[in-house]
């Protein structure tokens, strides 16, 4: 998929994989970006808790045949062409880009979330994820689901399984090279930036 574009059909199992990889691949490039470029990006990304941190390693020790995303997580599966428009590939195949999204409590705060893009060759991944114990204490709201209806055929859903979900077919629609950035804040309803963060958006 990522290096090749090859088409695959995904069932739950791999879909739910694919979500722990992404998020874990989210948290240790995050944390080696704040190692190799501290304080000298536009757009910090989100430091994982320990709680996350911890669940997931538990995860892949002792549930490593079928490990599950951290709760209150969500993970989307979409394509990208990541080859100029000479037909050559990008110099680098990755692709990070975080996004600010809190989730408001009762008491009109927030508990800080993040939206990550990691695009991998072909296959890119968008993340959410959340200090889910924080967040269950102060009982913050639940972050969108929903992708803006122009994007909603072209990124999809593989963590959590909603009702009657199956198999998915890769790739869907694929974005072309020059509209990462559009991919990244999903139709730019994500404002990306220090002044302003996204509050979170109604499903």
């Amino acid at each position: 998929m990522a290096v090749r574009a090859e088409s695959a059909t995904i069932d739950l199992a791999g879909q739910q994989l694919l979500a722990v990889w992404a998020i874990k691949t989210a948290y240790l490039v995050e944390l080696a970006s704040r190692q190799q470029y501290s304080g000298k990006r536009p757009v910090e990304g989100y430091e994982p808790s320990s709680a996350e941190m911890g669940w997931l390693l538990n995860q892949l020790e002792r549930h490593r045949d079928e490990p599950k995303p951290p709760p209150r997580s969500f993970v989307w599966l979409a394509g990208w062409d990541c080859k100029k428009p000479d037909g050559e590939n990008q110099a680098s195949m990755l692709h990070y880009a975080p996004s600010r999204a809190p989730v408001r409590t009762p008491d009109g705060g927030e508990v800080a979330g993040h939206f990550t893009t990691l695009a991998i060759g072909f296959a890119a991944f968008q993340v959410f994820t959340v200090d889910y114990v924080q967040a269950g204490a102060r009982e913050a709201e639940m972050w969108n689901t929903h992708p803006p209806p122009s994007l909603a055929e072209a990124i999809r859903l593989i963590w959590p399984h909603r009702l009657r979900a199956g198999d998915i077919v890769w790739p869907p629609l694929a974005f072309p090279n020059d509209q990462f950035d559009r991919l990244a804040s999903w139709g730019w309803a994500l404002r990306r930036g220090v002044d302003r963060e996204p509050r979170s958006m109604a499903p």
